[in-house]
Protein backbone atom coordinates (compact mmCIF):
# COMPACT_ATOMS: atom_id res chain seq x y z
CA UNK A 1 0.00 0.00 0.00
CA UNK A 2 1.35 3.61 -0.97
CA UNK A 3 1.48 6.54 2.00
CA UNK A 4 0.95 9.81 1.32
CA UNK A 5 1.89 12.73 3.89
CA UNK A 6 0.62 16.04 3.54
CA UNK A 7 3.25 18.28 5.20
CA UNK A 8 1.79 22.05 5.98
CA UNK A 9 4.45 24.90 6.89
CA UNK A 10 3.69 25.37 10.92
CA UNK A 11 5.48 23.00 12.85
CA UNK A 12 6.58 23.89 15.86
CA UNK A 13 9.29 21.45 16.40
CA UNK A 14 11.19 22.14 13.38
CA UNK A 15 9.36 19.26 11.41
CA UNK A 16 11.09 15.98 14.33
CA UNK A 17 7.46 14.87 14.01
CA UNK A 18 7.29 14.03 10.81
CA UNK A 19 10.90 11.83 11.36
CA UNK A 20 9.16 10.22 13.85
CA UNK A 21 6.32 9.56 12.23
CA UNK A 22 8.22 7.88 9.42
CA UNK A 23 10.68 5.68 11.78
CA UNK A 24 7.57 4.44 13.29
CA UNK A 25 6.10 3.29 9.97
CA UNK A 26 9.28 1.65 9.22
CA UNK A 27 9.23 -0.35 12.48
CA UNK A 28 5.89 -1.38 12.69
CA UNK A 29 4.69 -1.10 9.24
CA UNK A 30 3.61 -3.96 6.85
CA UNK A 31 3.44 -3.83 3.17
CA UNK A 32 4.28 -0.78 2.59
CA UNK A 33 5.26 -0.37 -1.07
CA UNK A 34 6.04 3.29 -2.02
CA UNK A 35 6.15 6.55 0.70
CA UNK A 36 5.06 10.15 -1.12
CA UNK A 37 5.27 13.74 0.47
CA UNK A 38 3.50 16.66 -0.80
CA UNK A 39 4.42 19.98 1.14
CA UNK A 40 8.76 20.48 0.82
CA UNK A 41 11.68 19.17 2.33
CA UNK A 42 12.26 20.26 5.77
CA UNK A 43 16.40 18.79 4.84
CA UNK A 44 16.70 15.77 6.15
CA UNK A 45 14.41 13.35 3.75
CA UNK A 46 16.40 11.15 1.45
CA UNK A 47 15.88 9.98 -1.79
CA UNK A 48 13.44 6.83 -0.55
CA UNK A 49 10.33 9.81 -0.58
CA UNK A 50 8.98 11.13 -3.53
CA UNK A 51 8.39 14.75 -2.47
CA UNK A 52 6.63 17.29 -4.17
CA UNK A 53 6.79 21.15 -3.17
CA UNK A 54 3.63 22.66 -2.90
CA UNK A 55 2.58 25.57 -1.20
CA UNK A 56 -1.00 25.78 0.02
CA UNK A 57 -3.99 27.56 -1.73
CA UNK A 58 -5.60 29.03 0.94
CA UNK A 59 -4.66 31.18 4.00
CA UNK A 60 -3.29 28.90 6.93
CA UNK A 61 -6.96 29.16 9.31
CA UNK A 62 -8.35 27.64 5.97
CA UNK A 63 -6.47 24.42 7.27
CA UNK A 64 -9.32 21.12 5.74
CA UNK A 65 -9.39 23.24 2.19
CA UNK A 66 -5.45 23.00 2.12
CA UNK A 67 -5.75 19.71 3.16
CA UNK A 68 -7.94 18.47 0.28
CA UNK A 69 -6.38 20.82 -2.43
CA UNK A 70 -3.15 18.71 -1.24
CA UNK A 71 -4.89 15.57 -1.62
CA UNK A 72 -6.00 15.92 -4.88
CA UNK A 73 -3.22 17.68 -6.42
CA UNK A 74 -1.00 14.52 -5.04
CA UNK A 75 -3.11 12.02 -6.60
CA UNK A 76 -3.51 13.78 -10.44
CA UNK A 77 0.51 14.33 -9.92
CA UNK A 78 2.26 10.85 -8.56
CA UNK A 79 -0.75 9.26 -10.79
CA UNK A 80 -1.78 7.50 -7.10
CA UNK A 81 -4.82 5.10 -7.12
CA UNK A 82 -5.58 3.38 -3.95
CA UNK A 83 -3.43 4.29 -0.90
CA UNK A 84 -3.47 5.77 2.65
CA UNK A 85 -3.21 9.66 4.00
CA UNK A 86 -1.14 10.34 7.18
CA UNK A 87 0.02 13.73 9.06
CA UNK A 88 3.74 13.91 10.34
CA UNK A 89 1.86 13.41 14.06
CA UNK A 90 0.40 10.02 13.45
CA UNK A 91 3.05 7.32 15.09
CA UNK A 92 2.28 3.80 15.00
CA UNK A 93 3.76 1.45 18.08
CA UNK A 94 1.95 -2.26 17.08
CA UNK A 95 2.69 -4.27 13.88
CA UNK A 96 0.77 -2.49 11.45
CA UNK A 97 -1.00 -4.54 7.71
CA UNK A 98 -1.34 -1.25 5.18
CA UNK A 99 -2.90 -3.77 3.17
CA UNK A 100 -5.93 -5.01 5.21
CA UNK A 101 -6.11 -1.93 7.26
CA UNK A 102 -9.62 -1.15 8.44
CA UNK A 103 -12.25 1.83 7.73
CA UNK A 104 -12.50 3.41 11.07
CA UNK A 105 -15.05 5.45 12.10
CA UNK A 106 -16.14 7.77 15.18
CA UNK A 107 -19.71 7.22 14.54
CA UNK A 108 -21.61 9.86 13.10
CA UNK A 109 -20.90 13.54 12.17
CA UNK A 110 -23.11 16.02 14.88
CA UNK A 111 -24.99 18.35 13.70
CA UNK A 112 -23.47 20.52 16.59
CA UNK A 113 -20.44 19.22 17.83
CA UNK A 114 -20.32 21.63 20.95
CA UNK A 115 -17.83 19.63 22.28
CA UNK A 116 -15.36 20.07 20.04
CA UNK A 117 -13.17 23.34 21.64
CA UNK A 118 -11.34 24.17 18.32
CA UNK A 119 -13.66 26.69 17.22
CA UNK A 120 -12.62 26.38 13.57
CA UNK A 121 -12.41 22.87 13.36
CA UNK A 122 -16.01 22.79 14.98
CA UNK A 123 -17.44 24.78 12.14
CA UNK A 124 -15.54 22.58 9.72
CA UNK A 125 -17.30 19.45 10.81
CA UNK A 126 -20.66 20.87 11.14
CA UNK A 127 -20.50 22.41 7.31
CA UNK A 128 -19.32 18.48 6.09
CA UNK A 129 -22.14 17.16 7.96
CA UNK A 130 -24.69 19.46 6.66
CA UNK A 131 -23.02 19.09 2.68
CA UNK A 132 -23.19 15.17 3.11
CA UNK A 133 -26.53 15.13 4.12
CA UNK A 134 -28.15 17.58 1.80
CA UNK A 135 -26.53 15.80 -1.04
CA UNK A 136 -28.23 12.43 0.23
CA UNK A 137 -24.52 11.33 1.49
CA UNK A 138 -24.07 9.09 4.90
CA UNK A 139 -22.32 10.93 7.19
CA UNK A 140 -19.62 9.01 9.03
CA UNK A 141 -17.01 10.82 10.72
CA UNK A 142 -13.84 8.82 9.07
CA UNK A 143 -11.73 11.76 10.95
CA UNK A 144 -9.30 9.58 12.59
CA UNK A 145 -5.67 10.42 14.05
CA UNK A 146 -4.61 7.91 12.06
CA UNK A 147 -3.35 6.76 8.14
CA UNK A 148 -7.21 6.61 6.48
CA UNK A 149 -8.18 4.97 3.27
CA UNK A 150 -8.16 7.46 -0.29
CA UNK A 151 -8.03 6.76 -3.50
CA UNK A 152 -8.82 8.46 -6.85
CA UNK A 153 -11.81 6.40 -7.66
CA UNK A 154 -13.38 8.47 -4.33
CA UNK A 155 -11.96 12.10 -5.62
CA UNK A 156 -13.32 11.88 -8.99
CA UNK A 157 -16.90 10.57 -7.30
CA UNK A 158 -16.93 13.73 -4.74
CA UNK A 159 -15.66 16.28 -7.42
CA UNK A 160 -19.26 18.37 -6.76
CA UNK A 161 -18.80 17.92 -3.20
CA UNK A 162 -15.34 18.93 -3.03
CA UNK A 163 -15.98 22.07 -5.13
CA UNK A 164 -18.80 23.07 -2.61
CA UNK A 165 -16.30 22.04 0.61
CA UNK A 166 -14.33 25.25 -1.15
CA UNK A 167 -16.84 27.42 -1.04
CA UNK A 168 -17.73 27.12 2.67
CA UNK A 169 -15.58 29.51 4.94
CA UNK A 170 -13.17 26.79 6.74
CA UNK A 171 -13.56 23.97 3.95
CA UNK A 172 -14.89 20.60 5.02
CA UNK A 173 -13.24 18.04 6.37
CA UNK A 174 -11.40 15.51 3.94
CA UNK A 175 -11.40 12.36 4.84
CA UNK A 176 -15.42 12.68 5.60
CA UNK A 177 -15.85 13.98 2.48
CA UNK A 178 -14.26 11.54 -0.01
CA UNK A 179 -15.24 8.20 2.44
CA UNK A 180 -18.74 9.02 2.60
CA UNK A 181 -19.00 9.62 -0.90
CA UNK A 182 -16.92 6.57 -2.08
CA UNK A 183 -19.26 4.87 0.47
CA UNK A 184 -22.16 5.22 -1.72
CA UNK A 185 -20.53 3.62 -4.71
CA UNK A 186 -18.42 1.03 -2.47
CA UNK A 187 -20.10 -0.28 0.41
CA UNK A 188 -16.81 -1.06 2.58
CA UNK A 189 -16.64 -2.27 6.11
CA UNK A 190 -16.26 0.16 8.81
CA UNK A 191 -15.31 -0.37 12.46
CA UNK A 192 -15.74 2.39 15.21
CA UNK A 193 -13.81 2.83 17.62
CA UNK A 194 -12.97 6.07 19.66
CA UNK A 195 -10.03 8.09 18.20
CA UNK A 196 -6.87 8.87 20.79
CA UNK A 197 -5.39 11.99 21.03
CA UNK A 198 -2.84 12.81 23.55
CA UNK A 199 -2.92 16.36 24.74
CA UNK A 200 -0.62 18.51 27.55
CA UNK A 201 -1.93 15.87 30.28
CA UNK A 202 0.47 13.42 29.20
CA UNK A 203 3.29 12.72 31.62
CA UNK A 204 5.36 9.21 30.93
CA UNK A 205 6.15 7.08 28.34
CA UNK A 206 3.86 3.93 30.48
CA UNK A 207 1.16 6.72 31.02
CA UNK A 208 0.59 6.79 26.80
CA UNK A 209 1.54 2.90 26.64
CA UNK A 210 -1.38 2.51 29.08
CA UNK A 211 -4.38 5.44 27.71
CA UNK A 212 -3.45 3.41 24.28
CA UNK A 213 -4.09 0.19 25.18
CA UNK A 214 -4.37 -2.38 22.33
CA UNK A 215 -4.65 0.74 20.13
CA UNK A 216 -1.89 0.62 16.99
CA UNK A 217 -1.49 4.45 16.94
CA UNK A 218 -1.74 7.63 18.41
CA UNK A 219 -1.44 11.12 17.49
CA UNK A 220 0.00 13.92 19.87
CA UNK A 221 -0.84 17.91 20.41
CA UNK A 222 1.84 20.52 20.32
CA UNK A 223 1.44 20.96 24.22
CA UNK A 224 2.81 17.76 24.57
CA UNK A 225 6.10 18.79 23.40
CA UNK A 226 6.18 20.80 26.34
CA UNK A 227 6.01 18.22 29.21
CA UNK A 228 8.28 15.06 28.03
CA UNK A 229 6.99 14.09 24.52
CA UNK A 230 10.17 14.65 22.68
CA UNK A 231 11.87 12.90 24.95
CA UNK A 232 9.33 9.87 24.80
CA UNK A 233 9.26 9.84 21.01
CA UNK A 234 13.22 9.81 21.07
CA UNK A 235 12.85 6.55 23.41
CA UNK A 236 10.50 5.00 21.05
CA UNK A 237 12.12 5.48 17.76
CA UNK A 238 15.99 6.30 18.10
CA UNK A 239 16.67 4.90 15.24
CA UNK A 240 17.20 6.20 11.80
CA UNK A 241 14.75 5.37 9.61
CA UNK A 242 15.39 4.66 5.38
CA UNK A 243 13.37 7.94 4.58
CA UNK A 244 16.20 9.71 6.63
CA UNK A 245 19.75 11.08 5.62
Amino acid sequence: MDILYVLGHHSKWEDNELRYSLRSLEKYGKNIDNMYLIGYNPGFLSDKINILDYTDTYKHIQKQKNILKAICYAVDYFKLDEFLYSSDDHFYIKETDFDNYPYFSRGELSKNPDTIKAVVYRKSLKDTRNILEHNGYTYYNFSQHGNTHMSKQAIYYAKLIIEKSYSTLYGCEPTCILLNVLYKYKKFPIIQREDVKIFKDFTTKEDLLNRLGDREVFSISNETLKVGMKECLQELFPYKSKYEL
